[in-house]
């Protein structure tokens, strides 16, 4: 896995890391080698899809790995912590191999590289690899400390890399997606940059300088500087102390005397917005910091002497960042006198710089609520500022429709709210509440009503799934696999641990429950039948164009919000029949949040436990037996959640609301019901869903096993009949069907040895050889374990009978509807079968 750096790696001084000797070593080559294993495993898969896949579409792809690539971000995490500095030479080197193999073969150096290459594809293939190493030495910087000191020997590696992917950043591109791929990298690297300049703040600001002086000396490198100037702007400064306030003043004022009159309006632009970056984070903790008076003078002397910047500049964004942070980091006297203009001149500039100004709004809303109070000596008119954030720096209602999203200002809006409903929290849900409306034609305002409430909910934990309770503390939960959690939610961690909790006033949590309910109904009225089993198959985009496309983004965000509360008037049968539906939708986000729900639920409530799972139940038999994928998607997941019910530490949990169940409703373990579901599936003609039947029979016989004895079904089980009279069920169904079928040689039963071997024994689904079994033949089978179930497992029979009896009438049309098609193929034919089996078992349970 080591080896010495090749000719064309030299630029990074990477040195042959020691042979592995210690139990630390050994976690750490144990990592590295996941990590191969997967990146090379996504890679392919990626490949299957498209070279023209960017960095976005990998971390789809990583994103739908099942679970694998959590794994391997708590993997890193966890080691990181023991073993931080050989972690980050394994992470080193095998982003150097991982190069290598993405197309970098034969060359002289990295940047040489860089420059020459021609293909969008293969650099996007480099940007995936150099994506993925930020992500994880981000997290694994974050065990970073006095127990897990990391050198600068790697630091200078580091900084190394991020300091050419800031420059590669800034050549042209014709690609939009190559652009996007070479920013979110940057975006990546420059937070890298921000951790090590906390732990080696002078190293860091030295490093910069030099880069910096470099290249703005030369004309020509004018978008590197740049470049730069935006890649630094998470160096963090400190001001704990004062020789800490005498280092940032220093890199401040070095940085402040480059803008001179000679100075380019676009430097000018990029230096003003890297200072503002940098001290926006810091105004409130510079309020308890020693020498605070001096800090707090200089600030409001440089915002006054640089007022005639922004007139240079031709974008806003720097200057207002610049203007905001000198601003929040002034005297107080003087920050009492300015807010109400300010946040005037952030709503002008809201809908041409929503970004920029929605992160100023929260800083500069941060430092008030922290240190103003209403009816104190300033006399600062928070009220008139909570109304003017909240009617003009949020999503305005629209007569036309608006269609697009733009998820970082949902973010940033998100985490206003949840800011000001720390002490406000009435005044926020009412607004909020009034922005969840179905008929509003801006789906934007409505994504970021729920969204706004989702982040309240989270932050006092209130949660429907009880999901919370999964994490050994709570405050994981918020970030349990975030890479770097932003200077704005430390902020409003922070703020929220200082002050005394308000909770949501019951009204306003019911005014929240009936819009979720009325936004869930419109919306599934418009996507919520676009399920992968009602699809044709030859539909192209099968979201349908823009507006349905955003319809099914604001129903992803309502589902993401029934962790939270549930809606209104829907009961919890009604939910979970819901919630089972949209585990086949054809929007992957929606399909998946659906089952990370039910999965949820299973672990945390067990009075939802026999609901979840009968829906389950009842629409793997509503999905038309022709659409075995989505059968079996379903029916996998049934035995999924089963399974992760039998687990001791979920068997074993109470639920912590035990009034949710809903009066006269059975805690029995449905096991009755679950054979009958098990049974209908046996009517398939498909041999795949036979096999999943069988599974599901012995994994309801083992719950059933394994649950108190006060809920346990204990009447008579299916699995029982089918291997108890087995020989007998054979021996009459092979009587029936040779009487039926005299004469007709080719027609004749195997002799097999059970029930579950004919019922999995291979039909046309067979391709090796072995002859088929007439499905005439299953049929009969059918039949004679009605007749030997009748005594002992009567539940379970009624149960089937009344489902077969809703699902059986579609099943008869479709049938009653081929007498019109001239050429039936096999999937009629097979539908022929799958009705005759299920009438089979219907008129069998009847007499």
């Amino acid at each position: 896995m080591y080896r010495p750096p090749l000719p064309w790696e030299t630029p990074y001084n990477v040195q042959p890391a020691p042979e592995f000797s210690s139990p630390g070593d050994l976690l750490v080559k144990s990592a590295n080698q996941k990590l191969v294993q997967f990146f090379e495993k996504m890679m392919k898969k990626q490949d299957r899809i498209g070279d023209d896949l960017d960095v976005e579409a990998f971390m789809g792809v990583l994103d739908k790995s099942g679970g694998e690539y959590s794994l391997l971000l708590h993997l890193f995490m966890r080691i990181s912590r023991y073993c931080l500095e050989p972690l980050m030479q394994a992470l080193i080197s095998w982003r150097i191999s991982a190069l290598m193999m993405g197309g970098r073969r034969g060359t002289v150096n990295e940047g040489q590289h860089r420059a020459s290459m021609q293909m969008n594809a293969e650099e996007n293939k480099v940007l995936c690899v150099e994506w993925l190493f930020c992500k994880l030495v981000l997290l694994s910087l974050r065990a970073w400390g006095a127990d897990s000191p990391l050198s600068e020997a790697i630091t200078d590696q580091l900084l190394d890399m991020a300091i050419l992917s800031f420059s590669t950043s800034a050549h042209k591109t014709h690609s939009d997606t190559l652009a996007r791929s070479r920013r979110l990298v940057s975006e990546g690297f420059s937070l890298i940059v921000g951790i090590i300049s906390r732990h080696q703040f002078d190293h860091v600001v030295s490093r910069f300088l030099k880069e910096f002086m470099g290249t703005t000396e030369k004309s020509s490198s004018m978008s590197d500087a740049v470049a730069l100037a935006s890649g630094f702007e998470h160096i963090e400064l400190s001001v704990e102390t004062i020789a800490q306030q005498r280092a940032s003043l220093s890199l401040i004022e070095k940085l402040m005397g480059l803008v001179t009159k000679k100075t380019k309006d676009q430097l000018v632009a990029a230096i003003i917005k890297l200072v503002g970056n940098m001290l926006l984070p810091l105004a409130a903790r510079a309020r308890n910091a020693e020498g605070k008076a001096d800090w707090e003078k200089y600030f409001t002397g440089l915002w006054q002497e640089t007022k005639k910047i922004s007139k240079r500049v031709k974008d806003q964004s720097g200057p207002l960042v610049f203007e905001t942070a000198l601003l929040a980091n002034g005297e107080l006297k003087f920050l009492a006198q300015q807010p109400l203009q300010t946040f005037d001149r952030l709503a002008k500039l809201y809908k041409e710089k929503r970004t920029v100004v929605l992160e100023c709004t929260f800083h500069l809303l941060y430092v008030l609520l922290t240190l103003f109070e209403r009816g104190d000596a300033y006399d600062v008119p928070i009220d008139m500022i909570l109304e003017k954030i909240l009617s003009d720096l949020f999503p305005p209602s629209s007569k036309k429709p608006i269609l697009t999203f733009s998820w970082t200002c949902i973010a940033l809006s998100s985490n206003i709210a949840a800011l000001m409903s720390v002490k406000y929290i009435e005044v926020v849900m009412e607004r909020l509440a009034a922005m969840v409306k179905p008929n509003e034609p801006n789906y934007e305002r409505i994504v970021v009503g729920l969204q706004s409430f989702n982040a309240i909910a989270d932050r006092l934990f209130v949660s429907f799934d009880k999901s919370h309770l999964l994490m050994d503390n709570p405050e994981a939960r918020k970030t349990v696999l975030e890479t770097h959690p932003s200077h704005i939610q430390n902020a409003l961690h922070a703020y929220d641990k200082q002050q005394r909790q308000v909770p949501i006033c019951p009204e306003a949590l019911q005014s929240m429950k009936k819009r979720l309910e009325a936004v869930i109904a419109f919306f599934d009225s418009q996507v919520g039948s676009m399920l992968t089993y009602t699809q044709s198959k030859s539909g192209g985009d099968s979201l349908g164009g823009k507006e349905r496309s955003a319809a099914t983004t604001v129903l992803r965000v309502a589902i993401q919000t029934v962790k939270r509360i549930t809606p209104s008037n829907l009961s919890l049968d009604e939910l979970m029949a819901l919630l089972a539906k949209y585990t086949c939708h054809v929007d992957m986000d929606v399909s998946s949040d659906a089952r990370d729900i039910l999965r949820g639920l299973m672990k945390t409530r067990p009075l939802l436990r026999n609901s979840i799972v009968l829906q389950l139940g009842k629409l793997a038999l509503s999905i038309p037996h022709a659409k075995i994928d989505s059968l079996l998607g379903v029916v996998s997941l049934l035995r999924e959640l089963l399974t992760l019910w039998i687990e001791p530490s979920v068997l074993s949990r109470i639920d912590p609301d035990p009034e949710i169940m809903e009066p006269g409703k059975s805690t029995m373990f449905p096991a009755s019901e679950l054979d009958a579901v098990a049974l209908l599936l046996l009517c398939t003609p498909h041999i795949a869903v036979r096999k999943d039947a069988y599974k599901l029979l012995r994994l309801v016989e083992r719950l059933n096993s394994v649950v108190a004895d006060s809920i346990a079904d204990k009447r008579g089980r299916l699995l029982w009949v089918l291997q108890r009279d087995g020989q007998s069920i054979l021996s009459e169904a092979r009587k029936h069907f040779t009487d039926m079928r005299t004469g007709m040689e080719e027609e004749t039963m195997l002799d097999v040895g059970s029930v579950e071997e004919m019922a999995t024994h291979g039909t046309r689904d067979a391709d090796d050889g072995e002859r088929s079994l007439p499905q005439g033949a299953w049929t009969s089978v059918l039949g004679e374990v009605v007749r030997h179930g009748v005594s002992s497992c009567s539940k379970v029979l009624s149960s089937a009978f009344s489902m077969v009896s809703e699902y059986l009438p579609g099943t008869h049309a479709a049938v009653m509807a081929l007498k019109a098609v001239s050429r039936q193929g096999q999937e009629e034919m097979d539908l022929v079968v799958h009705w005759r089996n299920l009438v089979t078992v219907a008129c069998a349970v009847g007499d």
